[in-house]
């Protein structure tokens, strides 16, 4: 299968990746590195925090362009090619199904790299739909060469991996840096790109959001300690003394989660323990999505016995509504660089 050799600076189509996910940017001189999604898209451009270093540092106002996702199973990176159709429309239109005819309102703009998985039946399955990978008989989709592998963190020793420590996503942590040799409380934001690494957001005295870390080794991570203050992950819930119920969470992208809460429970505990499932921070979760019981949004304040849930009720995760101003979506985008 002839691939299409990687430039350097290839843009990437859009894509809409939630609030505190890492994803890769690129840099002036071409490399890629981790970075921490830190808003809502605005006219194609996403606030981000390059996460590849300790403590890191934000940048607003990046084009998705120069970002991209990691790519899952069977999924690859493939280029929007006119050279053969000359069409003379500003890109090749995502179809709602394996429908030519069923056309959407999105294109990937005419030499941009999408990611997908091919479906052997000749189309490609994208985030935003559907794509032909042939039109009127004339190739419209090339695959490109496979992506250089991320390299693992230099200090990243799996000598001893039966000693080393595991944790599930939204739990809390101790990162030790070995930047400044100080313990800070961290949270589990999902798995690393690499065995035995994680995705941290650290808490800083002093900072009112987290810093992103990605790809943390195991072995600069540890226990929180019973005589520490600080968040704790939460205990089982005590269903023999306060009753208990079962509710089935539903994401907008699909997702699908149940939990077993204590009718004492704060519907807060629900929210944080879904967010941190799908890797979103809790402050970033709290301020940019919704979550709705029977048509009613809830407050994380409220007590599970309070909204009369029934066993495997449903509850709707959505986003809000960015409120940020509209001058913010006019801000010049070029010459970005996560560097």
């Amino acid at each position: 299968v002839k691939h299409v050799v990687r430039k350097w600076d290839m843009d990437y189509a859009f894509e809409k990746y939630p609030i505190g996910t890492i994803v890769e940017a690129r840099e002036r001189d071409g490399h890629w590195v981790p970075v921490g999604i830190m808003s809502a898209p605005q006219a194609g451009a996403y606030d981000i925090h390059v996460a590849k270093d300790f403590p890191g540092y934000d940048l607003p106002g990046v084009p998705s362009t120069i970002l991209r996702r990691r790519l899952e199973l069977g999924e690859a990176d493939f280029l929007a090619d006119n050279s053969q159709l000359k069409s003379r429309l500003p890109g090749l239109s995502y179809r709602r199904s394996k429908n030519v005819e069923d056309i959407s309102s999105k294109h990937v703009p005419w030499g941009l790299v999408v990611i997908g998985e091919d479906e052997e039946d000749g189309w490609l399955r994208t985030a935003n739909g559907y794509l032909p990978l042939v039109d009127q008989n004339a190739t419209v989709l090339v695959k490109m060469e496979p992506r250089k592998p991320t390299p693992p963190p230099e200090d990243l020793d799996l000598g001893q991996t039966d000693k080393l420590p595991v944790f599930d996503a939204g739990e809390y942590a101790e990162f030790n840096s070995t930047d400044d040799g100080k313990s800070y409380l961290s949270r589990i934001a999902a798995t690393g790109w690499h065995s035995h690494t994680y995705h941290i957001a650290v808490h800083r005295s002093g900072h009112s959001s987290p810093s992103l870390l990605a790809n943390v080794a195991a072995h600069h991570l540890g226990r929180i300690k019973a005589r520490e203050s600080g968040p704790r992950p939460y205990p089982a819930p005590d269903c023999k003394r306060f009753g208990c119920v079962r509710l089935q969470v539903n994401t907008a992208e699909g997702r699908h989660f149940v939990l077993q809460l204590s009718q004492q429970d704060r519907l807060a505990v629900m929210m944080k323990m879904v967010c941190g499932k799908q890797g979103i921070l809790w402050e970033s979760c709290e301020t940019n999505h919704t979550f709705l019981h029977r048509g009613v949004q809830l407050d994380p304040s409220t007590n599970v016995s309070k909204i009369k849930a029934r066993d495997w009720d449903g509850v709707h995760m959505g986003s809000k509504a960015s409120g940020r101003s509209n001058h913010s979506s006019h801000r010049s985008h070029a010459n970005h660089s996560p560097h």
